[in-house]
């Protein structure tokens, strides 16, 4: 009887301990947004790419989704890795044009966005290829590609590399995970895009605008898309606004777009999206 009550008092300390850190989580992020309601509202130029520059210098950390075992939606606006600095960006500028920052709102946004059809129903119904985040978000009407407008070059996805190397993601537990994710690659793979290639970005940087999305394309096989950002110009050359995985935090890079693709072999060009 007395293990009993010992456990049941550790279990009760548990859930308390846990749902406390959650709170006080909750509590940091909804600080956060509220600074930045406050900032847009006093903002007289409350263009795009003024509400994405918010978040410069918020710090880096990969995979901040991957927190929970049974998939939850995440908010962190502490800490980004360069998707979800996208993703918080998208949501804080959607919560902008409805003028509502409470943290239920800004909360539907981010999963409107990161989910398939904004439906929460497991692991799998994360947009985690990015080329499948851009064909549901185009779907749901949130983004444009028009790339297709810029360039005619091909782009074809052929996506495998989850289904590949299941070790690498813990969530893919079961060989009916494997077999699911086979099927969203395969539906993926079916889709033709554009890209630009690195080497013609200069040709078209003025029919690139600030705030639009950047994503860039790899040759690395069984992925389609390694990193993302947004476009802004600079001197009237066109860099990226991301969160840096090498500086540790989002920043602008140094470097114009060209030069930063350039110097990594594995980066082939760009998609570009653009919010609506």
């Amino acid at each position: 009887m007395k293990n009993i009550l010992k456990l049941s008092i550790f279990l009760i300390f548990i859930f308390l301990f846990t749902s406390c850190n959650a709170r006080n989580r909750i509590s940091k992020d909804e600080k956060i947004l509220n600074k930045y309601s406050k900032k847009i509202n006093n903002m007289d130029d409350k263009r795009l790419i003024n509400i994405m520059s918010l978040f410069i210098n918020t710090p880096y950390l990969a995979s901040t989704l991957e927190i929970n075992n049974n998939e939850k939606l995440v908010i962190n606006l502490r800490q980004l890795d360069c998707l979800t600095f996208v993703e918080n960006a998208c949501a804080l500028y959607k919560c902008n044009k409805e003028n509502n920052f409470s943290l239920e709102n800004f909360t539907k946004n981010i999963q409107n966005i990161r989910y398939r059809d904004g439906i929460i129903n497991g692991y799998l119904s994360r947009l985690h290829y990015s080329s499948d985040w851009i064909l549901n978000n185009i779907k749901k009407g949130y983004i444009r590609n028009i790339t297709p407008d810029i360039s005619d070059t091909a782009f074809y996805p052929e996506v495998s590399f989850m289904s590949q190397n299941p070790k690498y993601y813990k969530a893919l537990k079961t060989d009916k995970d494997i077999e699911e994710i086979k099927n969203i690659e395969k539906r993926i793979n079916k889709h033709n895009l554009h890209y630009i290639p690195k080497k013609e970005i200069h040709k078209y940087e003025n029919r690139i605008k600030d705030g639009d999305i950047i994503f860039i394309c790899t040759n690395i096989k069984g992925l389609d898309i390694t990193h993302v950002g947004f476009a802004i110009h600079q001197n009237g050359e066109l860099h990226l606004l991301h969160a840096s995985s090498v500086h540790k935090k989002v920043i602008i890079s140094n470097k114009t777009l060209k030069d930063y693709l350039m110097d990594i072999k594995k980066d082939t060009g760009i998609i570009v999206c653009r919010l609506l």
